[in-house]
C-alpha cells in the first residue's frame, strides 16, 4: 500500500482488518456447507457477504458526509468477485477520507488504493483431509 501524507497505519488497519474479515467468512462458509470445490452457490453466499458489508460502510460514510463533527478519518470500499473453482479473489477499491487534513484548504482529503482478497482452495482443509483415517506407511493397522 502506497502511504499519502494525512494517511498510514489506520487506514492499512482498516484494510488488513477487512481482509481477514472475508478470508475467515469464506473459510468458515465452505467447512459449513461441506464442499470440495467453489461452487456457484458458494460465490453468491459469499457476493451477498461482501456487498452486505460494503453497503453498510457506504451507508455510514454516506451520513458521515453530512454531519457537522464526523469522525476525523473513515472508510468504505466497493468489491466484486472473481471466481473459479479453485480460487475466490475480491478486488476491493478502498476510499479513506480524512476530514482534518492539514494540505487541504477545506480539510477533506481522500486517499483510494485498489487490494485483492484471494482465498484458495488449497489454504482451507478438506472434509476428508480434517481426519487421518489411512494408516501411514510403518504404521501398525
Amino acid at each position: 500500500m502506497n502511504i499519502a501524507i494525512g494517511f498510514g497505519s489506520t487506514e492499512k488497519s482498516f484494510e488488513d482488518a477487512e481482509e481477514q474479515a472475508f478470508r475467515e467468512y469464506a473459510m468458515t462458509e465452505f467447512k459449513a456447507q461441506g464442499l470440495n470445490y467453489f461452487t456457484k452457490d458458494f460465490f453468491q453466499t459469499l457476493n451477498k457477504w461482501l456487498q452486505d458489508r460494503t453497503s453498510s460502510l457506504k451507508e455510514a460514510a454516506n451520513v458521515h458526509d453530512k454531519e457537522d463533527s464526523p469522525p476525523p478519518r473513515y472508510s468504505y470500499y466497493r468489491a466484486y468477485l472473481i471466481d473459479d473453482a479453485n480460487y475466490m479473489i475480491a478486488v476491493a477499491k478502498f476510499m479513506h477520507i480524512n476530514r482534518r487534513h492539514a494540505l487541504s484548504p477545506d480539510g477533506w482529503g481522500l486517499m483510494q488504493t485498489e487490494r485483492l482478497f484471494k482465498v484458495a482452495l488449497s489454504e482451507i482443509p478438506l472434509p476428508s483431509e480434517d481426519t487421518h483415517t489411512q494408516p501411514v506407511m510403518g504404521e501398525a493397522k
